[in-house]
Parts: structure tokens; C-alpha cells; sequence
């Protein structure tokens, strides 16, 4: 998707380097998140990017057992990853958008020094956007708990991270641009009922603005808001060059990670959670 990206002068440590509006494979853009988070510790670089799935997705969290997905799905057309963030399951289709920001703490930068300063730092950048999108109320929409962002007291939002504290920040998300396909959720993934009564009542982006505007022209819409709010402007857009680069390395991850069955049968710990939640409606 074209985006209309301008070019901001500012000070480089807060600078993000854009990385596109992209759609790949499930595997391959959990694949591109790793990438951009080593190469961001490593050279001190600031990333943003905003994808779509090419199929419709269950992503587990690094802790989720394989037990909460259902057997049937994967004989199903919906791709199968895990990301190595926490959180809980997560079916993501077209209606919703999903966006990285990764990069490296400043000494003295309070503000991205921990999770819940990460999140309330891009939090109130995500709200602003909302608010500019959809002309509702700033008063409707809140920072919730668990990386939430809410509107009306109701998820619209949700978040997982993969810090380093006081070295690097990780935090990546999804947002309802539409309803979520709760028949769908039913038959993938094993989460309490109530949680699918839930689902028939949290917000959307479509469903909270007044003006008439099509999937996709909210979804452009809402990436372009976030993409300046986010970064407070201060961003450039990668070459083809470089993101080949990023695109080729995430392949290799692909084939020795993300796309393997080891990789979503065994993650990189131990007791995996087999009891969990619909990642929105995640609860203590």
C-alpha cells in the first residue's frame, strides 16, 4: 500500500527508520520483527513498520502451549507462528492492522526505560491517532492494562513487548480496524466462552467513527496518523536496498524458525501455558 511519507529533519537518536506498510506470511512477519530488533540493538537504530497477514493468523505468545489452538486449524487455510514476545493467542485477520517499534534506550530517556512506560509513551501516541482518524471524544479512550488501549472501557487495542530494560525497547501490536471474526476465533482457538461473548461487543475503528470510509481507507488512514504520532514526525523512509537486506535475513529465519512445526510445538521454554485467554481480553 502507498503511503504518503515525508521525510522530517530531527535530532537522530529519536529518529525511526520506516520500514513500510507490508503483507506477508505469519512466519515471516514475526521473522522481520527478530530482525529488526537485533538490528536495532546493534546499530542503535530506531524501526517502525505496519503489515498485514496473507492469510488469516493465530500467532501464539512465547508462553502459550500449542494446546490452545484447536486441531482442526491446521488443516485449515490460516497460518500458525509464535512470536517471542509475551501475551496471550492471537486470530488476526484483514480487519485489523498490526505494527512494530523497536529500538534502544537513551541513557536518561525515562520514558522508554520499561514496559509500562513503553506502553504509555506509544500508548498515548496510538490514542492520538485513534482520536484524529475517527473525530471521537478523547475522553472515550483510555491506556488499559496489560498494553491495552481501550475506548469506552472496552479493548480496541492490544500489546506484547520484548525488552531489555534500560538497553532496548520491543513493542508490537494489533488494532480492530473492523469487528473481529468471533466464529472464526471460536474455531481455532480453545478460550473460555466468555471471552467469545466479549468479543461481540469490543470496539473497531469503523464501528466508533461517524464518517462513511471503506476497510482499507482505515487502515491507511489510521497508518498514517500512527506513523507520524509515533514517531513525533521524526522518521525516514528505508531504501528498497536496505529492506532487502532485512527481507533476506528474515527468510533464513523462516526456514530455521518461524515456519518450522518444532518451533510452535516447542517455543524456547518451559510449562507452557495450555489454560489462556483471547489475547484483548487477557486479564490477571
Amino acid at each position: 500500500m502507498t503511503l504518503n511519507v515525508v521525510k522530517k529533519n530531527a535530532d537522530d537518536d529519536k529518529r525511526f527508520a520506516f520500514f513500510g506498510y507490508d503483507r506477508f506470511s505469519a512466519a515471516k512477519n514475526m521473522a522481520i520483527d527478530e530482525v529488526l530488533k537485533e538490528k536495532a540493538e546493534k546499530g542503535h537504530t530506531n524501526f517502525i513498520r505496519f503489515f498485514d497477514f496473507l492469510n488469516p493468523a493465530i500467532i501464539l505468545s512465547i508462553s502459550d502451549s500449542p494446546k490452545c489452538i484447536k486441531e482442526g486449524a491446521y488443516s485449515e487455510s490460516v497460518d500458525i507462528s509464535r512470536r517471542r514476545s509475551g501475551g496471550k493467542p492471537i486470530y488476526i485477520d484483514d480487519n485489523a492492522i498490526a505494527y512494530t517499534v523497536t529500538g534502544v534506550y537513551l541513557e536518561g530517556d525515562e520514558e522508554l526505560k520499561y514496559a509500562d512506560r513503553v506502553h504509555n509513551y506509544f500508548g498515548k501516541r496510538i490514542i492520538k491517532s485513534i482520536e484524529e482518524l475517527t473525530r471521537v471524544d478523547a475522553s472515550r479512550i483510555s491506556i488499559g492494562e496489560h498494553f491495552a488501549i481501550k475506548v469506552d472501557g472496552k479493548p480496541i487495542a492490544g500489546h506484547a513487548q520484548n525488552i531489555k530494560p534500560e538497553y532496548s525497547f520491543f513493542y508490537h501490536g494489533v488494532l480492530a480496524v473492523a469487528d473481529w471474526d468471533s466464529a472464526s476465533i471460536d474455531k481455532f482457538l480453545r478460550i473460555p466462552e466468555k471471552d467469545l461473548n466479549e468479543l461481540h461487543g469490543l470496539p473497531s475503528l469503523l464501528g466508533i467513527t461517524p464518517a462513511k470510509m471503506s476497510l482499507q481507507e482505515a487502515k491507511k488512514g489510521i497508518v498514517e496518523h500512527m506513523l507520524t504520532n509515533m514517531t513525533d514526525g521524526n522518521y525516514y523512509k528505508m531504501s528498497k536496498d536496505e529492506t532487502n537486506k532485512i527481507l533476506a535475513e528474515a527468510d533464513r529465519l523462516v526456514k530455521v524458525r518461524y515456519g518450522t512445526k518444532e518451533w510452535i510445538l516447542r517455543s524456547e521454554t518451559t510449562n507452557l501455558n495450555e489454560e489462556s485467554r483471547f489475547c484483548l481480553l487477557y486479564r490477571d
